[in-house]
């Protein structure tokens, strides 16, 4: 069974045993899409507009999306206070899971965040993914010692398990990249134009919105 699918089975056995019904409350998605105390984000956490993605690291269209997309949001919108991007993790394999936790030990998330998907390629499908893994986290500035620590972090690995099961239960995620842009859905590749028409409609909104 894949990793993945383990996810989504356990949260569909303890959705039959726990709940009467599947369906979950608006309250719970909006609760779940707040940002909370342990999120990884770039930006003004009271911006307006808020971006959040949930993605596997051993994902080709997140790679993507981080390598090619992430930079212009990053200057037209994140660095000018309009928007908060917020990076959540959703482990889709072993490789991922490793990296994820790699990530969250480094001292410096979004900056060993790109190397990876950068270097995606070389470990993400890799039957030796830890050894190579080791490499980049030592071309992080991580010693050996600390990337031992951080693989033997059973709360860190508890917490991404509990994550990926709480955005499977609750926002069913079943693949990854999905997208939240202020609440609204957006699975898949999604193209630069395609979000800033969305993101810029928000601003427009809101920019009406603040002038009545």
């Amino acid at each position: 069974m894949h990793f993945i699918q383990i996810i989504i089975y356990c949260s569909l056995l303890f959705s039959t045993l726990a709940f009467a019904s599947t369906d979950h409350t608006t309250n719970e998605k909006a609760e779940l899409l707040k940002i909370n105390s342990n999120d990884k984000f770039l930006g003004n956490k009271n911006a307006k507009i808020v971006l959040i993605e949930y993605s596997s690291l051993a994902c080709p269209h997140c790679a993507d999306f981080h390598i090619s997309i992430l930079p212009k949001i990053k200057e037209h919108y994140i660095d000018k206070d309009l928007l908060v991007y917020v990076h959540r993790n959703f482990p889709t394999n072993k490789p991922s899971l490793i990296a994820a936790m790699l990530a969250s030990c480094s001292n410096n998330y979004f900056p060993f965040l790109n190397g990876l998907f950068l270097s995606q390629e070389s470990w993400g499908y890799s039957v030796n993914f830890e050894k190579l893994l080791c490499n980049i986290a030592k071309l992080s500035s991580m010693e050996k010692s600390d990337f031992d620590k951080c693989l033997q972090d059973k709360e860190l690995k508890d917490s991404m398990y509990n994550e990926a099961f709480k955005a499977s239960k609750i926002l069913e995620i079943n693949a990854t990249p999905v997208f939240f842009l202020n609440g609204e859905r957006i699975e898949g590749a999604v193209s630069y134009d395609s979000l800033a028409t969305k993101i810029n409609s928000r601003i427009k909104l809101y920019n009406t919105i603040s002038n009545q």
